[in-house]
């Protein structure tokens, strides 16, 4: 026997709206939505449906600032302050600043280096902090099967080698900026050094390009400037 071809709209006498089901993806359930016409019946019920589908992303792949905290719960027990803060300061001031907003399953290659292009003007010890936090996280990630594969395991950390100082009196200085190396030359007059002020004006890109970027693909998520995540 055919089946009874339904309507896409039913009207409400009691609110004087139209009303129109969706279902939810996650739960099969069908959802209600309303407008004053047909045409604002149908956007709200696929703003509506995009809603769940998000939440229903988000409940089998969590924010990454979501796990990042849970990471940290579970893998610093037992070590030492020193240790525990390292790990602290790396989610909270530049990982989740840039990345925490998206889902973990949508972090690509390309985000992980955002994160430590932002984080550039920063000595290569710090970096190196960085980088192993983002390649724990995200390979915890992997081995629980949150993410097929951790998009951090080739990220390394950069920075600027410590200034050297030659025979013959000039030292050079290697500083490290998003785009290339500036090696600054430093020379010695009458046997004093002038101030570096004097000689060099060094620019690095602010973090702020890259956390607008990566916005712009990321689904909506928590507040980027929401501090401490940990």
């Amino acid at each position: 026997m055919p089946k009874r071809n339904m309507s896409e709209f039913y009207w409400d006498e009691k609110r004087q709206l139209y009303r129109k089901r969706i279902k939810n993806p996650a739960t099969g359930k069908y959802v209600d939505v309303y407008g004053k016409t047909k045409a604002e019946t149908r956007s709200n019920a696929a703003a509506r449906l995009e809603s769940l589908v998000r939440e229903a992303a988000a409940d089998s792949c969590p924010y990454v600032y979501q796990y990042a905290a849970k990471w940290y719960q579970l893998n610093t027990v037992g070590l030492s302050d020193k240790r525990r803060s390292d790990y602290r300061v790396a989610i909270n001031r530049h990982i989740c600043p840039v990345i925490g907003p998206m889902l973990l399953c949508d972090v690509c290659y390309d985000d992980a280096l955002a994160v430590m292009a932002c984080a550039s003007g920063l000595s290569k010890s710090a970096q190196q902090k960085i980088a192993t936090t983002m390649r724990r996280i995200f390979a915890a990630a992997e081995r629980n099967g949150l993410i097929k594969k951790s998009p951090c395991s080739d990220i390394k950390a950069g920075g600027a080698p410590a200034a050297e100082k030659r025979a013959d009196g000039l030292q050079f200085s290697a500083v490290r900026t998003r785009k290339r190396a500036i090696f600054v030359q430093i020379s010695e007059r009458k046997s004093q050094y002038s101030p570096i002020s004097e000689h060099v004006r060094c620019f690095q890109d602010s973090c702020a390009e890259h956390i607008g970027t990566l916005s712009s693909f990321s689904r909506p998520g928590p507040n980027a400037s929401q501090r401490p995540y940990i």
